[in-house]
């Protein structure tokens, strides 16, 4: 029988523990179990051995499996492509190639050695490119890769695609260089072509496109510099030809367009206003011959036309210029006459009388009055004498002999209204040598634009009128 308080062996009818005074058959508080003994008399009543053997057995697979780990994980580290990998990480590529060489030349890279020497390539050229590398060592570091490249075609085409990176930025650095140089020294041309070929090489390269805008700007400038120099010297024939040289170069370039375009204009406009600035002078003929002029090289141009339309009508009309159907021994004299009384005239017309000379004149009713003065040239013989007859529509209408060297200056006033044509005829009494009546100051006064038009109106009621009677006497 055991005390089931403290576990003590009791006698068969034993009333008491003899250890822990418990009272057999007494209820026990669950708490006080063996509480009373002590610990090594618990160790002894207790089976812990089970648990012992636990305990030992754990550590020893622990043990056993760490060291089944650490060898595993000693060869996996020390195995060649781990090796070689370490080195090329390391930038030891003669070491990664000798290992490579001689373990694992007959096998093919593996992917992480490949994304390795990707890694690499990758960080040679982005060295280069931000400017911590120089051309010739990133191209000694790319050279690295040549080795493995020939034995695998993948690190062959990451090697090629590193080296012509790294030659692509290169090639477009010395052009860009070169364009900044032919800029400094205001070779426009050159610099133009530099960046051009640096934008083959790299289309998005922002410094290739910002220096080929200045160099094209530049030369630009300098063009239509030259130009507006050619064309305030009249040379417009010089200023095309340096604009069409310039689009040669920049044949998209529209301003330069534009300013091409704008050279005819540019003369036309200059034509024009010199040839008002002759006739505010006085230089009546010398305007309408820089209109006429001008209409050879511009028959269509409107501005001429108008301007030469617009001076002929304000012209004074003389016997210089007024259109002339025939003529015999008359001289148009373009600089200043002088008489023998000292008086001096603006040109004059010359007809000879010692060969009975004379001019026909156009009118066409468009003028009512003709003026002028008379007198003998300095050159006519002494003592004879010179007679003229104006005759308007073949009708004379005025006559005056007897003229000689001796007579004063005669001026003349003839009503010409309505006449189509004018004859002026002179002639002498006898031989005349040099025997020429000089007509000068002469000025045909135009019909008022206002009658013109009632003439006009007048013909053209005239005209209804006789198709009406004609319209009435048919029915």
């Amino acid at each position: 029988m055991v005390c089931p308080k403290c576990g003590n062996v009791l006698e068969e009818n034993a009333k008491f523990c003899g250890r822990c005074g418990y009272r057999v058959g007494e209820p026990l508080e669950p708490n006080t179990i063996g509480t009373s003994l002590d610990e090594g008399e618990r160790k002894v009543t207790e089976p812990k051995k089970p648990f012992r053997k636990r305990k030992i057995i754990i550590p020893l697979i622990l043990v056993l499996l760490i060291g089944i780990a650490a060898a595993i994980g000693t060869a996996y580290f020390n195995r060649p492509v781990a090796v070689m990998n370490r080195a090329i990480s390391a930038d030891d590529f003669a070491t990664a190639f000798e290992v490579y060489t001689t373990q694992l030349q007959d096998k093919p890279l593996e992917e992480d050695t490949i994304e390795l020497l990707q890694e690499y390539a990758d960080s040679v050229v982005n060295d280069y490119e931000s400017g911590n590398l120089s051309y010739e060592d990133a191209m000694s570091e790319v050279d690295e890769l040549t080795n493995f490249g020939l034995y695998d075609d993948t690190v062959a085409t990451i090697s090629e695609t590193a080296v012509k990176t790294i030659n692509r930025k290169n090639t477009l650095d010395k052009y860009i260089t070169a364009g900044n140089e032919a800029l400094e020294s205001d070779d426009y041309l050159s610099a133009i072509s530099s960046f051009e070929d640096a934008l083959e090489v790299e289309p998005e390269s922002e410094e290739a496109e910002n220096g080929l805008t200045t160099a094209q700007d530049a030369y630009r400038d300098d063009v239509i510099s030259q130009v507006d120099q050619a064309v305030s010297s009249r040379e417009y024939s010089t200023a095309k030809d340096i604009l069409n040289s310039a689009l040669t170069n920049m044949p998209e370039d529209e301003i330069l367009s534009e300013k091409l375009n704008g050279i005819d204009d540019i003369e036309v406009q200059n034509i024009v206003d010199d040839a008002y600035s002759a006739a505010d002078g006085g230089d009546w003929a010398g305007a309408v011959e820089i209109l006429e002029g001008a209409q050879e090289n511009f028959s269509s141009n409107q501005q001429i036309a108008t301007a030469y339309e617009d001076i002929k009508n304000k012209m004074p009309i003389t016997l210089e210029n007024i259109t002339t159907v025939s003529e015999k021994e008359v001289y148009r004299l373009d600089e200043v006459v002088k008489d023998r009384w000292g008086n001096i005239y603006d040109g004059a017309v010359r007809i000879d009388g010692s060969n009975d000379g004379y001019g026909l004149f156009a009118l066409d009713k468009k003028y009512t009055r003709f003026t002028g003065t008379v007198f003998v040239m300095d050159l006519a013989s002494a003592g004879k004498k010179l007679w003229f007859s104006v005759y308007l529509d073949e009708e004379l209408v005025y006559y005056s002999d007897e003229i000689t060297e001796e007579s004063q200056p005669i001026t003349f006033d003839i009503d010409v209204t309505g006449a189509t044509s004018m004859r002026i005829v002179t002639g002498n009494e006898g031989t005349f040598s040099w025997g020429g009546l000089m007509f000068a100051n002469t000025n045909f006064e135009k019909v008022a634009e206002t009658d013109t038009a009632s003439e006009t109106n007048s013909a053209e009621e005239t005209d209804t009128a006789d198709t009406t009677d004609t319209s009435d006497t048919s029915e």
